[in-house]
């Protein structure tokens, strides 16, 4: 696939599209763009920062359970 070269100033490749959203320095700290916030050392934890607080993603409901956890 073909793409802008800028393209790769941004997130990590290979991990998911939210990585895009925080600064990675040196894979010890991950800023938020947005907020500021600052996860040390644990890329999930970032990951499910920008997912949960900014973009409201959350586990999908299994339509099974009648909508109950």
């Amino acid at each position: 696939m073909s793409y802008p070269s800028i393209v790769d100033d941004y997130g990590l490749k290979g991990q998911s599209i939210y990585t895009a959203f925080f600064d990675h320095l040196d894979m010890k700290t991950f800023v938020c763009w947005k907020c500021d916030h600052a996860v040390e050392a644990d890329l999930e934890a970032a990951i499910a920062h920008q997912r949960a607080i900014h973009f409201q993603h959350g586990p999908y409901r299994c339509q099974g359970l009648n909508n109950q956890w």
